[in-house]
C-alpha cells in the first residue's frame, strides 16, 4: 500500500525514529518564527534550529521573554511592528490577490 503511494518505507531503531521526529516536529515553529522575522525585517523571534535547538537555549530565550525578562518588551514591540506592517485583518487574502495579479500579468 505505501509503495503504491510513492512512499519508501524505511526501518529505523526507536531511538533514530525519535531523533528524526524531534527534528521534523520543529519545522512548523521554525517557519512561523521565520515569517514573523521576514515581515518585521529583523529578528523578533529567535530562530533556534539544528544545533541551536537545545534545552539550555530554549530555557534562556524563554526566561528572557517572561514577565520581567530582558527581551520581553523588545519582542512585544516586534509583534506590534509586524501587526502594523500587515495592516487591517485580511492580510492573507490581500497578499493572495496581489500574487495572483502578479502571476496573471506575467502570462
Amino acid at each position: 500500500f505505501l509503495e503504491d503511494l510513492g512512499a519508501i518505507p524505511i526501518i529505523y531503531s526507536p531511538e533514530r525514529h525519535d531523533e528524526i521526529t524531534a527534528y521534523i516536529s520543529h519545522i512548523p515553529h521554525v517557519i512561523a518564527s521565520s515569517l514573523v522575522n521576514l515581515v518585521a525585517g529583523r529578528e523578533v523571534v529567535p530562530e533556534l534550529v539544528a544545533e541551536q535547538m537545545t534545552v539550555a537555549a530554549c530555557r534562556a530565550h524563554l526566561a528572557a521573554i517572561l514577565p520581567g525578562g530582558a527581551a520581553r518588551e523588545a519582542q512585544l514591540q516586534g509583534y506590534e511592528d509586524v501587526a502594523a506592517r500587515l495592516g487591517e485583518p485580511g492580510a492573507p487574502q490581500r497578499a493572495a490577490s496581489q500574487i495572483i495579479a502578479c502571476l496573471k500579468s506575467n502570462q
